[in-house]
């Protein structure tokens, strides 16, 4: 019945300075396209930022969009010899609708994307970036949405330096790894046991977050996470989704921390990932 409902919902600024393309208004979601940097140079890296607005009561998707949904992805055009990394998404919501836990996005989200700029520039060039946004709009019923964006980027021969709170602050929102943290996971029938001792910086008496995997079909999201903690140390268990078919190798998570620790790293998620397979 789970995997029928996710089957059904997926079918249904400054040199200072931002470069800015146009907004493309899809539905009940909107898409805006950044750049940290109007110029680039040789060698150069940029970050690109998808900003989504999102009309009230709706919501997005994350990576994983759990027991229903889709993901929100980006499709990338770009210029001979640049590379994109990774989409790099913030922490999610949780939503529950019927029974099923999903992980998405509420209001407003940005997306981030870091790009390699090749060596061999043409000065005074433009360098044409271009962005297809795809993702599905939920409310009382789900609409799959689309847009393409696109912004240019002048060529220069020397670097301007520039400060950019804006992209600060979303780069504050992606999940970063934490030098310390050690998890260590047991594979059990029905669940997976984690094991995580936090660095000492921590403050571990006051210490709470909550855990989203970041694999997809492999947990059954609308069971609560179970979470011990015994000293230092922190238990969680896990169930997994009854309709698995197999384990990957690896398994990656998302932890969002209460305010305190947030402060001790700058961020209020951290990364991490343990291998099932020892």
């Amino acid at each position: 019945m789970k995997r029928a409902t996710y089957i059904s919902l997926i079918l249904i600024i400054m040199h200072f300075s931002i470069a800015i393309a146009l907004s493309k208004v899809k539905g009940n979601v909107s898409a805006k396209l950044y750049s940290n940097k109007s110029e680039i140079t040789a060698g150069d890296e940029i970050i690109l930022a998808v900003e989504f607005k999102i009309k009230n009561n709706w919501h997005i998707y994350w990576e994983n969009p759990g027991d229903a949904g889709m993901a929100t992805t980006l499709e990338f055009s770009l210029p001979d010899g640049f590379e994109a990394g990774k989409v790099l998404y913030p922490y999610p919501d949780k939503f529950k609708t019927e029974g099923l836990t999903s992980y998405g996005y509420k209001n407003k989200t940005v997306l981030l994307t870091k790009i390699k700029v090749p060596n061999n520039l043409k000065i005074n060039s433009d360098y044409k970036i271009k962005v297809k946004a795809l993702w599905l709009e939920c409310k009382d019923i789900c609409i799959p949405g689309e847009t393409d964006l696109e912004l240019k980027l002048k060529a220069t021969s020397k670097a301007k330096a520039t400060k950019n709170n804006t992209f600060s602050d979303y780069l504050r929102k992606i999940p970063k790894s934490v030098q310390g943290l050690v998890p260590n996971i047991q594979i059990l029938e029905k669940s997976a046991k984690i094991e995580l001792k936090f660095p000492d910086f921590f403050e571990h008496n006051s210490l709470n977050f909550d855990i989203f995997p970041l694999n997809q079909a492999v947990f059954a999201h609308s069971q609560k996470p179970k979470i011990i903690k015994d000293k230092k140390k922190f238990f969680i268990e896990l169930d997994f989704d009854p309709f698995k078919v197999e384990l990957p190798e690896k398994l990656e998570f998302v932890l969002v921390l209460d305010y305190k620790n947030s402060k001790i790293i700058d961020s209020k998620s951290i990364y991490f990932y343990v291998n099932s397979r020892n």
